[in-house]
């Protein structure tokens, strides 16, 4: 039986900004990790079982009345290791 084991010499780093700007309002984020794993007893390649991925987002939000709310989100991240940037919405 193999084990997972999921370690990190650093904590993840993280920040958001929100601010409201009349019937507005609108927020910043991010996020940076690096993340360590040891499968034991298994080697998938030569490189080592590590990355280092940060992540993006932006959302905004308008108040149209009372009940209803519009509001648009957009996120991305991006891996060392597989060196790709993927967006989501």
């Amino acid at each position: 039986m193999t084990s997972l084991g999921a370690k990190s010499q650093f904590p993840d780093v993280t920040l958001r900004y929100t601010d409201t700007s009349g019937k507005f309002q609108y927020s910043v984020s991010g996020v940076v990790r690096h993340l360590e794993f040891d499968i034991a007893g298994i080697q998938w390649s030569s490189e080592p079982d590590r990355t280092m991925g940060w992540g993006l987002g932006a959302a905004i939000a308008m108040g149209v009345t009372y009940a209803l709310t519009l509001q648009a989100v957009l996120t991305g991240e991006w891996h060392h290791r597989d060196k790709r940037m993927l967006l989501f919405n």
